[in-house]
């Protein structure tokens, strides 16, 4: 036998799935892998079954290797999972004609896309590839995060941008928010800070400075930022930019001007105590700031002067592409412009704008341009607008639902970048941008019937859905606002509202039904598809049992909020007033909470001896009450804040979320603060596990916390 001898394998029975050794003479060995095939093989091929097929692809980005792939039915049944190799690679092999659902995770990524539908028909699908990005979570810590999932990559808003090339982009905004772009995706970095952070610019991709609030001062150095623990101010920083690595400036309010040298930061004497907004430079030694009431300072190291102003309103962003071509924006859609000898007043579109019929009051945020004749400015309502040497032009109108734009940056005229509120970023090649996300409304209520089957529900009917792929919104048939939701199983769901909508989910469409009342319903709990309970305004509480909703008694007027049980004979109800009602199968009871002065806003157990009620005193400091099965008694809850959502695992595992981004965790004894990573309220909590829990609020937040 030599290399070129060949053989012929033939099986005279059906087989399924096998691995088959063939050893020949003279140490040549072959090893042959059957791949599974309900079928027969005969001459010519297989015989009464499908060839089987594979799905491969690639992931890039932080998450290329280690990933985990899971490949599910089109109905979401769990078909296999695989982990991407050294390079990212993945396949799954002997996989019938049909479709599939392809969705990476890993622990603090975020992926793009977040999942494929991919059909195989009788062919390989090769190419299904993803980019990962690192998630936006709230510390380092993995064990004590909170991450954004909704919107991607995260919510806070975005005030400043800077980049060192096409792969070198940073974005700072509120709550010490920081992202990075790579050219492939935007990735959240570690913040050393929870202020909010107002400017950001870097001499090299290794020397990156971020200011914000309460005189914060930090810098990338390459592998990670760290906060200036000394810094010359507590006044708010406002913009920051520099000449060099050891030239830079950073202006804030009451007329802030500090000065880094590379080795620290100091004071500089200021001409003005106007709030400062916007710094920018032609050289070491021609730098302007503008700020508030038309301020226009010029200097240098050598010290700085009042300049002229055309305009007294507030001025918030400056560029230039000479000594003798700078603009400034501001408010009431202010363009001024210095020509190397005197600053005028620049008309454009949205100028004066708050005098127009609406009364609209906007302002220019940011400006930046890639030479004289390529200029863009950003403002409220998503305005962008484009000046080409002749004049200003509108590229993007305002649109009174947009968010607005806070900073404008790009690496050339073709590759631009924009960033806002509520997390907004777009991009621009020049000619058009991309469209900004609508913003979800407030979301009041979460549950779910596994970790990748999750509802939440909001104001103007929004409804936001979780599963393989991640959080998309779902079409709803009302547009009133939804303050609860719940359900029995995967296809039976209900969510409540406000004038007493009631909507019901059967595992593929949301649904209008009978409503019990034209009062607003505020939560819905039950213990089965039979046993559903609703409590709502004036006091009201109604009964689903399976064919029809009753009014049952509740003795009192008081509004009622949150409803939770144990069982079918144990089910609580809380509301205004310190008010907690008991359900024990026949009729409602009050009890006694002493805490007459409270609103009660949710309530939550373990079990029949260990339940839990949270909300806020008449100072909206938060409240907690514990029932142990004889009576209620206050629990310490540290935080000055409402509290409007319970939820647990298990006794010693509990999540209460609140106002100002509000999260606490109860280990059964005590009651202990934890980083959420934003400053917007939050209304639900619920998880699959203790180990998958989800926090939903305003603007449409949604984050999760794994561990």
């Amino acid at each position: 036998m030599n290399a070129s001898s060949s053989f012929a394998v033939r099986f005279r029975s059906t087989f399924t799935r096998g691995v088959g050794r063939l050893v020949a003479a003279a140490g040549w060995a072959a090893l042959l892998t059957f791949t599974a095939c309900a079928g027969r093989l005969e001459d010519g091929g297989y015989v009464g079954a499908e060839i089987p097929h594979l799905i491969s692809g690639n992931v890039r980005g932080a998450g290329s290797s280690g990933s985990t792939v899971t490949l599910s039915s089109s109905d979401g049944a769990l078909v296999a999972t695989a982990q991407t190799d050294a390079n990212g690679n993945y396949r799954f092999t002997g996989l019938t004609d049909r479709t599939y659902r392809v969705a990476p995770a890993m622990a603090r990524l975020n992926f793009s896309p977040a999942a494929k539908v991919v059909a195989v028909n009788g062919a390989n699908v090769t190419g299904q590839d993803f980019v990962s990005a690192g998630a936006v979570c709230s510390s380092v810590d993995w064990s004590e995060d909170w991450c954004w999932r909704y919107p991607l990559p995260q919510g806070n808003s975005l005030r400043a941008l800077w980049g060192s090339s096409p792969t070198d982009v940073w974005a700072v905004g509120a709550y010490g928010t920081i992202l990075h772009w790579d050219g492939m995706g935007w990735t959240g970095k570690p913040s050393p800070t929870a202020n909010g952070l107002n400017g950001v610019w870097g001499s090299s991709a290794t020397d990156v400075w971020a200011v914000g609030d309460a005189g914060t001062i930090l810098h990338w150095d390459g592998a990670a930022w760290a906060k200036l623990e000394n810094s010359p101010t507590t006044n708010a920083l406002r913009g920051v930019w520099g000449s060099s690595e050891g030239e830079v400036w950073a202006v804030g309010d009451a007329g802030t001007i500090l000065y880094g040298d590379g080795l620290g930061w100091t004071s500089k004497t200021s001409p003005t105590a106007n709030h400062l907004y916007g710094v920018w430079g032609s050289s070491a030694t021609d730098i302007w700031i503008v700020g508030q009431a038309g301020t226009i300072l010029r200097g240098d190291f050598g010290g700085w002067s009042i300049e002229t102003s055309p305009m007294l309103y507030d001025l918030y962003g400056v560029w230039g592409s000479s000594a003798s071509d700078v603009w400034a924006v501001g408010y009431f859609g202010t363009t001024v412009h210095w020509d190397g000898s005197s600053w005028t007043k620049r008309d454009n579109p949205v100028d004066d704008l708050a005098w127009d019929p609406l009364q609209i009051t906007l302002a220019l945020r940011g400006v930046w341009g890639s030479s004289a004749s390529d200029v863009w400015a950003v403002g409220d309502y998503g305005t962008i607008l484009h000046f080409d040497a002749t004049g200003w032009t509108t590229t993007v109108a305002l649109d009174l639902w947009a968010p607005g734009l806070n900073a404008v940056w790009g690496s050339s005229g073709t590759d631009l970048s924009a960033v806002g509120g509520y997390g907004t970023i777009l991009h621009g090649d020049g000619s058009a941008w991309s469209t900004a996300s609508p913003v979800a409304g407030n979301l009041h209520g979460t549950w779910g019937s596994s970790a990748t089957d999750v509802w939440a529900v909001g104001d103007a009917g929004t409804i936001l859905h979780r599963d393989l792929a991640g959080w998309s919104t779902v079409t709803s048939p009302i547009t009133t606002a939804l303050r609860g939701v719940w359900g029995s199983s995967a296809t039976d769901v209900w969510a409540v509202g406000d004038s007493g909508a009631v909507l019901r989910w059967d595992g593929a469409l949301w649904t209008t039904t009978t409503t019990p009342t034209g009062n607003n319903l505020w939560a819905v709990w039950g213990s089965s598809a039979t046993d559903v309970w609703v409590v709502g305004h004036f006091g009201k509480i109604f009964h689903w049992d399976g064919v029809s909703w009753s009014n049952t008694p509740s003795g009192t007027t008081n509004e009622l909020f949150g409803v939770w049980g144990s069982s079918a004979t144990d089910v609580w109800a809380v509301g205004v007033l310190g008010t907690a009602l008991h359900w024990n199968g026949t009729a409602w009871s009050s009890t006694t909470t002493a805490a007459s002065g409270t609103i009660l806003r949710a309530v939550w157990g373990s079990s029949a001896t260990d339940v839990w009620a949270v909300g806020n005193d008449a100072a909206n400091n938060g409240v907690i009450l514990h029932w142990d099965g004889t009576g209620w008694s206050t629990r310490p809850s540290g935080t000055a804040k409402s509290l409007r959502a319970i939820w647990g695992g298990s006794a010693a595992d509990a999540w209460a979320v609140g106002d100002a981004g509000t999260i606490l965790h109860g280990d059964g004894n005590a009651w202990s603060s934890r980083t959420s990573g934003t400053s917007y309220a939050l209304g639900a909590v619920w998880g699959g596990s203790g180990n998958d829990v989800y926090a939903v609020g305003q603007y449409g937040t949604v984050l999760e916390h794994h561990r």
